[in-house]
């Protein structure tokens, strides 16, 4: 692992990047995009066009499927310009 790289869990790079939407707990905003890469516990997301500030400091979910049936409870961990690194949440 390198010094830039703290990541604990081995990331996976997908060859063909899954479009994704990051959507708010109470679905006040969504934000379009694609998960560059995952592992077990995140993600990397590659955001398209404008990003709602409140996705910076409010949990949201990260809807993998057309129809809604897998996503994953996420917060930001990192930011550089589009991209985000997502830590998935878990739910008590």
């Amino acid at each position: 692992m390198s010094k830039r790289d703290k990541r604990s869990n081995k990331r996976v790079t997908l060859d063909h990047k899954i479009r994704c939407t990051a959507i708010a707990v109470d679905g006040t905003w969504s934000i379009q995009g694609r998960l560059d890469d995952i592992s077990e516990t995140g993600g990397k997301f590659s955001a398209h066009g404008k990003v709602d500030g409140r996705i910076r400091r409010d949990e949201f979910f990260l809807v993998l499927s057309s129809d809604g049936k897998v996503s994953r409870r996420c917060k930001i961990v990192w930011e550089n310009n589009y991209c985000f690194g997502l830590q998935f949440v878990s739910t008590p």
